[in-house]
């Protein structure tokens, strides 16, 4: 089952999928699985991942600035590959470059996890493990997550999101 979001025409318009409620926390190993496919490439920022709000987000080329997070990030102003972003809260988001380029018509499983010494986290995007556990979330931080698009042009964006699972294990 998914669901298609259509981003409005105007510049800077933003759709997707968010949690409104701040339950997850490395401490107690969260852990955020879900899939994306993209219809567009050209003009897009897209973020996939866990963040310590629960507000909607904003139209930002650096959507951790200020807050704690940990998902995975494409801006297509920026790069052509997909970015692992973290961080623990301060100014501006740390993003890592992938050898994943940006595709329409891929699906993009995406699996964010504490790991089990609460020492960091574990990010599985296209049969790549990478560990995470510099500028992060602090262990106790409540997290919820965001799934969306943004439109960075005049013109209505689509992607389609698949199932997202979240959960806490003690």
């Amino acid at each position: 089952i998914y669901r298609t979001y259509d981003t409005g025409a105007t510049i800077n318009s933003l759709s997707g999928n968010r949690f409104t409620i701040a339950g997850l926390n490395r401490v107690n190993k969260a852990y955020f699985k879900t899939a994306i496919y993209l219809n567009s490439v050209s003009n897009v920022r897209v973020y996939a991942g866990l963040v310590g709000s629960t507000s909607a987000p904003i139209s930002a080329a650096d959507p951790l600035a200020n807050l704690s997070g940990i998902g995975l990030w494409f801006d297509s102003a920026v790069s052509s590959v997909w970015k692992i972003g973290h961080n623990d809260g301060d100014c501006t988001g740390d993003y890592d470059a992938t050898s994943v380029t940006a595709a329409t018509a891929q699906l993009y499983p995406i699996e964010i996890y504490a790991n089990r010494d609460d020492t960091g986290w574990r990010v599985v995007f296209s049969q790549t493990v990478t560990d995470v556990s510099t500028e992060i979330p602090a262990s106790t931080t409540q997290l919820a997550f965001w799934v969306y698009m943004e439109n960075t042009t005049g013109a209505s964006r689509t992607f389609r999101n698949y199932y997202t699972i979240v959960r806490n294990d003690k």
